[in-house]
């Protein structure tokens, strides 16, 4: 099996968009969970009707709570929500990064570090805005996606955000 020039950068831009989100978050990665505005985690979240926004209330984190609900079941919530958050910054360095055309190592990797971490990014975070967060990841991948009339790469896409 031949790994690519292009794979291979996907694979170093995935490590530093790690790497960077390790940095960035800090103590936020220690054990236990990180409450801040919008980002409630909770040790143990039940799939109930409010979970699918079927309470007549108004579903404000729907289907983000159902995705967090089952997650927590194969894994405990507070690994849950660390994952997420460092999803955040592997999924948009590395999608960024893929945008930049030719084969220079350099340029990708400034486009993840300048799209991963920035005001809005560290904004949208300090709010708990994580699931906003995700489908921002993904915006490099739809443009691509769009631009090549790839529909089924631009649903892929496309999943984050929904």
């Amino acid at each position: 099996m031949r790994v690519t020039t292009r794979g291979r950068h996907t694979v170093v831009a995935a490590g530093a968009g790690l790497l960077l989100g390790a940095l960035a978050l800090g103590p936020a990665l220690a054990p236990g969970f990180v409450l801040a505005y919008d980002m409630v985690f909770v040790p143990h979240p039940a799939l109930s009707e409010a979970t699918f926004g079927l309470t007549g209330m108004l579903p404000r984190h729907v289907p983000s709570d159902a995705v967090v609900a089952a997650l927590s079941h194969l894994a405990p919530a507070g690994l849950v929500q660390k994952a997420i958050l460092l999803a955040i910054f592997v999924l948009a360095f590395a999608s960024a990064s893929a945008l930049v055309p030719g084969d220079r190592l350099l340029p990708r990797l400034a486009a993840g570090v300048v799209y991963a971490w920035n005001p809005y990014v560290a904004e949208r975070l300090l709010l708990g805005q994580w699931a906003l967060l995700l489908g921002y990841t993904a915006l490099p991948l739809v443009v691509t996606a769009a631009a090549r009339g790839d529909h089924r790469r631009l649903a892929l896409a496309l999943l984050p955000a929904a």
